[in-house]
């Protein structure tokens, strides 16, 4: 790219070179076509042939500027492309490596929290359900409990009553009485003795409860951590990432914008050049212009007015004929220089006519007063005169009754630069 850039330059350098060449003050139209040195051996105009000739070869040189300047812009927007295209590829690459990898480890390790969990609550699962049946059955047992109590109870009133019966000996048997009541009482120590037992697993499945739930919490603690751990590691890395995308986006950033100076100093230059290629062509076009105008008059006799041309003969680059024919005044169209020829043919003595542009006065011609002249008389004026754009060329006659000849009076302009 720098050596395009060299060669841009170097293109600029000729251009520049080519334009102080190209620069000419004026070319001189002769009838042999050759250059006339001044005094001192140096020419100032140009021959019509030569001036073609420089002009074709100018023409060339300009066109192939413009093929090579826009080669190397051709040239420099692929490279940019190419290039944005390739660093973006690269980038794409690193961010999927960088996120695969992540994934894995972090799904490695989710994995096994998970089973650990899963394990977790299983456990916990299982120690519920003996626990809610332990419950289930220690309140069965509290009341068969309750039911055994009651039903000592009332048989200690029984047995309270029976003593203090005492008619009641001859038809029970009390011996028989008291065997009934003993068994009552190893039965009810029976179920006291069942009921502590209860009473000690429930004790120690409570106490595996709470060593469970200790375990849970001590699990869910982990995990926790584990996971912070997981989120912190996942953040440095998403920081570390986005800053090397960060990096590597400035680096873009900083090359785009040595690019984009690159480019728009190219385009400087480039509209430069065209800027100045089109002052060429427009000077070129403008050189190179033809306006040319014959027209003569119908005759008559004229007071003192502008002359008018209705018969056109010969017209070129003329838009507004109509104008001219009305007014008999010639507006120019185009800047330039223009040369202006006018032939007066009359019977009449002593008749004036001016070539004016605008108001202003450019030659004038007179037919001399002969006291026997009785023919026809034609004096004319020749002049080259640089016109603005909308400059008015025209022919007033000065005299006070003028008779013209229609077919001997005729009015010519032409463009000659």
């Amino acid at each position: 790219m720098e050596t395009k850039y060299k060669r841009f330059v170097n293109y600029k350098v000729v251009l520049c070179l080519l334009r102080v060449v190209i620069r000419v003050n004026c070319f001189l139209i002769e009838p042999d076509n050759l250059v006339k040195p001044n005094a001192n051996g140096t020419s100032q105009c140009l021959a019509v042939s030569q001036f073609l000739a420089e002009k074709k070869v100018l023409k060339h040189q300009i066109d192939e500027v413009e093929q090579k300047i826009y080669q190397l812009k051709h040239d420099n927007d692929q490279t940019l492309t190419i290039l944005t295209e390739q660093l973006k590829h690269k980038l794409s690459i690193m961010e999927d490596k960088l996120s695969e990898t992540s994934k894995h480890n972090d799904s490695i390790r989710l994995f096994d929290l998970e089973r650990k969990y899963t394990l977790m609550s299983e456990i916990l699962s299982k120690v519920q359900i003996n626990y809610r049946d332990l419950q289930s059955r220690y309140k069965t047992q509290d009341l068969e409990n309750w039911r055994l109590t009651n039903l000592t109870l009332e048989l200690e009133k029984k047995i309270t009553v029976l003593d203090n019966l005492e008619g009641v000996n001859q038809i029970l048997d009390i011996f028989t009485l008291k065997q009934q009541v003993h068994s009552l009482r190893q039965t009810t120590r029976l179920l006291t003795n069942h009921q502590n037992a209860r009473n000690q697993d429930f004790l120690d499945l409570y106490n595996l409860t709470i060593t469970s739930e200790k375990n849970m919490k001590q699990l869910q603690k982990d995990f926790s951590y584990d996971l912070h751990m997981i989120g912190n590691n996942w953040n440095q890395r998403i920081y570390d990432v986005n800053s090397r995308i960060t990096n590597t986006f400035k680096d873009i950033s900083a090359k785009n914008n040595e690019l984009q100076s690159i480019v728009n100093d190219q385009n400087v230059t480039i509209m430069d050049v065209y800027s100045e290629i089109a002052n060429i062509k427009d000077l070129l076009i403008e050189n190179s212009r033809k306006v040319a105008l014959t027209a003569c008059s119908n005759g008559g006799t004229f007071p003192d007015t502008i002359v008018k041309f209705p018969n056109i003969l010969t017209k070129t680059g003329i838009s507004d004929i109509v104008s001219f024919k009305s007014s008999g005044k010639f507006v120019c169209e185009f800047p330039g220089l223009y040369f202006i020829s006018s032939n007066i043919r009359s019977t009449s003595n002593l008749v004036k006519y001016y070539l004016k542009k605008n108001e202003s006065i450019i030659s004038y011609s007179a037919i001399t007063d002969w006291s026997s002249s009785v023919g026809i008389t034609t004096t004319g004026i020749s002049a080259a005169v640089y016109c603005q754009k909308n400059d008015e060329l025209y022919l007033y006659l000065g005299s006070f009754r003028n008779n013209i000849d229609g077919t001997g009076s005729c009015f010519t302009v032409m463009k000659i630069k």
